[in-house]
């Protein structure tokens, strides 16, 4: 039996490039391949996972994104189990239209649309169970609410809009590597292979004592490990949030006052 295509059209992010994503799109429509576009299939996990239960009710299902991984943990976090599914993979960045399509038999048919119209733009950390092993500096280390512990003592992501746009710091506190930010730059943050310099838990905290704020921390731990945490564009980011975050760390589930002229500082969280 064939097996039906999925393709995330990363609408939110430029981890997989529209122009690769468009090759993508033009060969199944050349050759009647159907095929569902999911928009933004990090926005969906969270914002809308029951549209992804199609996923799991095929019986064959080509998955089409960035890197493997990435897409079996967010799945994952929308309640599809690998166990459960027959589910194939493929990086949309690193393998061939024609390498795709000899990999499959498809179902023939047209296409089909997942859409994704939040506001929000889907950056957060997503857990891989399989490397987790519950040491919780994840947890102790973020300020801004992401993480909790739920009723069975295991380390969740709870609040993924309280993350910060672009700061995947967490995610060298991991020892296992077992946090993954999809739409980052760098591997093995985005789930790609690699390998990242882990601070224990002092050292982090030693850190965050002596500056009075996240950035200094981070900017410091850029120099120190020669890693590119920040780029030009993160930093200018990093400046403007510098400005509210580091005068008061609110609580995370209260919400910062919007101002009435309607314009902001600059933050990406539109203080």
């Amino acid at each position: 039996m064939g097996k039906h295509v999925f393709i995330c059209n990363c609408k939110t992010g430029n981890k997989v490039s529209q122009e690769k994503i468009s090759k993508f799109k033009q060969a199944f429509l050349e050759k009647n391949i159907a095929h569902t576009i999911i928009e933004d299939l990090c926005g969906t996990v969270v914002k809308n996972p029951e549209k992804l239960s199609v996923l799991k009710q095929d019986e064959g299902v080509v998955l089409l994104g960035c890197y493997p991984r990435a897409m079996e943990v967010l799945l994952q976090k929308a309640g599809i189990r690998m166990c459960c599914t027959d589910i194939e993979f493929h990086d949309m960045q690193n393998d061939c239209v024609d390498c795709v399509l000899s990999s499959f038999e498809p179902v023939q048919g047209n296409g089909d649309v997942i859409p994704y119209n939040e506001e929000w733009n889907p950056w957060y950390p997503v857990i891989d169970y399989s490397r987790c092993t519950g040491c919780q500096k994840c947890l102790n280390f973020c300020l801004f609410g992401v993480y909790k512990k739920d009723e069975h003592g295991n380390v969740i992501v709870a609040q993924p809009s309280n993350c910060k746009y672009l700061c995947p710091a967490c995610a060298r506190t991991c020892p296992e590597q077992a946090i993954v930010f999809p739409k980052f730059h760098e591997s093995p943050i985005d789930g790609g292979e690699g390998e990242i310099n882990v601070l224990s838990e002092n050292e982090i905290l030693e850190q965050l004592q002596k500056s009075d704020n996240i950035y200094d921390v981070l900017a410091q731990r850029r120099k120190s490990f020669n890693t590119n945490l920040l780029k030009e564009e993160q930093e200018k980011i990093a400046e403007a949030e510098r400005a509210c975050c580091s005068v008061e760390t609110k609580p995370a589930n209260e919400e910062k006052d919007v101002k009435s002229d309607g314009e902001n500082s600059g933050c990406c969280c539109c203080c």
